[in-house]
C-alpha cells in the first residue's frame, strides 16, 4: 500500500544520485574521458556480463563448434523413455527442487533489498541532509508532468502520423513483421537474426542504425494508430509487381517460420497482411468475351436477310441504269490524223 513516507524516501534517492552526479562529473569524468580510447571503450561494452552471456554460446566461441554436431547425433539417436523411468523421475524431481530454490532466492533478494533500502534512505537525518524533510511531496519529479515532455510527444505524435502514409515496400513489410509478431506470445533470436538476413536483402545499402530507425518507427506508428497504418499498407506497395508483392509475402513468410508455427492469433493477423498486400496488385486486363456458336435458325435469318438485301440493290441499280444512262456518240478522229488500216489496190 503507498504511503507518503514512501514518497520521501524516493525522493532522498533521486536528490542522493543528482549530487553522486554532480561530483563524478567534476572530478572523475575528466580522468575517464582522458585515459578511455575507443577500442578500450569497445572492448569494455564486449565483456559486459549480458552481452558475454550471448558470445559466449554463439558461434563466435571456438569451443562450441562441436555443438551442432552433438546436437544432430543426439536428435538422430533420441529414444523416449517411459513415464516409470526412475532417470525420469530423478529429473522432475531435480527440477522441482530448482524451481522451488529460485523461488526461495527470489523472495530472499527482494525483501533484503527492500528493506536495506527503507532502512537506509527512510532516516530523517539523511532526509533533512539533502533538504527534503517533510515535503517529499513538493520535491519529487513526475515523469511526464513537465510542459516540455507533454509538447515533445505531441510533436513526435504529430510527426509520426504524417510518416504513416509516406514510405515504400521496405515500411510496408516492417510494418507487417511488427504486427503480425506483435500478436505472438513471445519471441526469440531466430526472429532477430532473421530481421538481420532481411536487411541485406531488402535494404543492403542501409546501415544498422537506419534499419534500427526504421524498426522503431513502424513500431510507433502501430502503436499510435493501428488501424490506419494496417490499411495504408496497399498505399505503400503502389506501383509494385504481383511477382514482387509474392515475393515479399514469402519473405514474410520465410521471417515467421524462423521460430516455429505461428499461433492463431499471430496466423490471423498474418492472413490479415496477406489480403492487404493482394488489394495493392495491379488490375488485370479484361478479357475479350468468347464468340457464340451460331445457332441453326440464326444462320437461317442471317442468309434470308442477306439475299433479301442483295435482291434490293440488284432492283435499284438496275433502274437507274435505264433512266440516267447517257447516249453513245461516234468516236471521231483529230484532224491531220491518218488511217491506220491499209487501203485496197
Amino acid at each position: 500500500m503507498h504511503q507518503p513516507e514512501d514518497d520521501r524516501r524516493f525522493a532522498t534517492v533521486a536528490r542522493i544520485s543528482e549530487i553522486n552526479l554532480g561530483f563524478y562529473r567534476l572530478y572523475v569524468q575528466p580522468w575517464i574521458q582522458s585515459i578511455m580510447t575507443p577500442e578500450a571503450a569497445r572492448w569494455i561494452r564486449r565483456m559486459h556480463p549480458i552481452r558475454l552471456g550471448y558470445k559466449l554460446m554463439s558461434d563466435r566461441n571456438p569451443l562450441t563448434v562441436p555443438l551442432p554436431v552433438m546436437a544432430d547425433y543426439v536428435r538422430r539417436h533420441r529414444q523416449p523413455v517411459e513415464q516409470d523411468n526412475i532417470f525420469k523421475a530423478l529429473e522432475l524431481m531435480a527440477s522441482d527442487q530448482i524451481v522451488v530454490s529460485l523461488n526461495a532466492w527470489r523472495d530472499l533478494r527482494d525483501s533484503s533489498t527492500e528493506r536495506l533500502f527503507m532502512d537506509i534512505y527512510g532516516q530523517p537525518l539523511l532526509q533533512a541532509a539533502v533538504g527534503l524533510y517533510g515535503d517529499a511531496h513538493v520535491h519529487r519529479r513526475r515523469p511526464g508532468a513537465e510542459p516540455e515532455h507533454r509538447r515533445f510527444i505531441e510533436n513526435r505524435q504529430n510527426e509520426l502520423r504524417h510518416k504513416i502514409a509516406q514510405g515504400g515496400p521496405h515500411e510496408a513489410v516492417m510494418r507487417s513483421v511488427i504486427y503480425v509478431l506483435g500478436g505472438a506470445p513471445a519471441t526469440d533470436e531466430r526472429n532477430f537474426k532473421r530481421l538481420r538476413a532481411s536487411r541485406a536483402e531488402l535494404e543492403p545499402s542501409t546501415s544498422l542504425s537506419e534499419f534500427k530507425r526504421l524498426v522503431r518507427e513502424q513500431f510507433f506508428i502501430l502503436k499510435l494508430d493501428r488501424e490506419q497504418a494496417l490499411n495504408t499498407l496497399p498505399e505503400l506497395l503502389k506501383g509494385q509487381t504481383g511477382e514482387e508483392i509474392d515475393n515479399y509475402i514469402s519473405h514474410l513468410e520465410h521471417v515467421f517460420a524462423a521460430s516455429g508455427e505461428l499461433t492463431e492469433h499471430a496466423a490471423n493477423r498474418f492472413d490479415q497482411v496477406k489480403a492487404l498486400f493482394d488489394k495493392a496488385r495491379p488490375a488485370a486486363l479484361a478479357a475479350p468475351a468468347p464468340e457464340t456458336a451460331p445457332t441453326p435458325d440464326s444462320t437461317a435469318a442471317t442468309a434470308e436477310i442477306a439475299a433479301e438485301a442483295s435482291n434490293t440493290v440488284t432492283a435499284e441499280k438496275a433502274q437507274e441504269s435505264s433512266v440516267e444512262a447517257p447516249k453513245k456518240k461516234p468516236a471521231t478522229r483529230p484532224a491531220g490524223q491518218r488511217r491506220s488500216s491499209p487501203r485496197k489496190r
